[in-house]
């Protein structure tokens, strides 16, 4: 009972500030961004991946993991000297995963419709596991509009930055600058979802994947010994969770 009013005070404040901040957009996305990143860094063992960031952050600290960005390593030195340093990364790496959100979504003037498909489908979740890709895919999402514009070398500067600094994966959005640039029908945008839906529930990917590593040395007994052995228990459709 407790929580509700504090989630109606939160409520309340945040719509009175709204209100009179509505047009200033910059302050409404740094208050936003922050007031998610504190709920982000107040979290203790929510994640999947919750655990084994916690296990890299003391590693580093401990000299005895340096296989991740310089970024997540410079961060977990400077914050090892606090008593909740863990809890301040987490949180740092929310705020600047939300605000990057927040100014590539303003950039586009592409509200409400972005804003409520991400969240309907997901995304404050992906950024509660998965913490350095959510950051990559934010920041993909702050500049690719360089895309449009076609500026390579601008594009190409900001996919360095995310791989040397956010994630290494980043490095494939190099691709995408050169996809072909056709509008797909609304129609085939949905028919997509409902496919996307559809290969879930049969667990598909999963499947897929499992062959394909299970074709690479050592990386492939890994994989498989971390999803093959867990089980889920899963009821009901999932589209409580798909329009969450």
């Amino acid at each position: 009972m407790e929580s509700l009013f504090i989630y109606f005070f939160v409520t309340m404040v945040l719509i009175v500030f709204t209100y009179f901040f509505k047009h200033n957009n910059n302050i409404l996305i740094i208050v936003c961004s922050a007031i998610l990143s504190v709920t982000y860094g107040l979290r203790v063992g929510i994640g999947n991946d919750y655990e084994q960031y916690n296990n890299i952050f003391n590693a580093i600290n401990y000299n005895s993991y340096s296989a991740i960005e310089p970024t997540f390593i410079l961060l977990s030195r400077l914050l090892e000297q606090y008593d909740y340093g863990f809890n301040y990364l987490m949180a740092i790496y929310a705020f600047v995963t939300f605000f990057l959100c927040y100014m590539g979504i303003r950039k586009y003037n592409i509200y409400p419709y972005v804003p409520l498909l991400m969240f309907s489908t997901g995304f404050i979740f992906f950024v509660d596991n998965q913490v350095r890709q959510a950051l990559a895919t934010s920041f993909f999402i702050y500049y690719m509009r360089f895309i449009s514009t076609r500026e390579f070398g601008k594009y190409l500067i900001c996919v360095i930055i995310s791989t040397i600094f956010m994630h290494f994966s980043s490095a494939v959005l190099l691709l995408a600058y050169f996809v072909t640039r056709k509008r797909i029908n609304g129609v085939v945008w949905i028919l997509l979802l409902l496919l996307a839906y559809i290969l879930m529930k049969l667990d598909v990917v999963h499947t897929v994947l499992s062959n394909i590593i299970s074709m690479v040395p050592y990386y492939s007994e890994l994989y498989l010994q971390r999803f093959n052995n867990i089980s889920l228990n899963v009821t009901g459709s999932g589209l409580g969770v798909l329009f969450w």
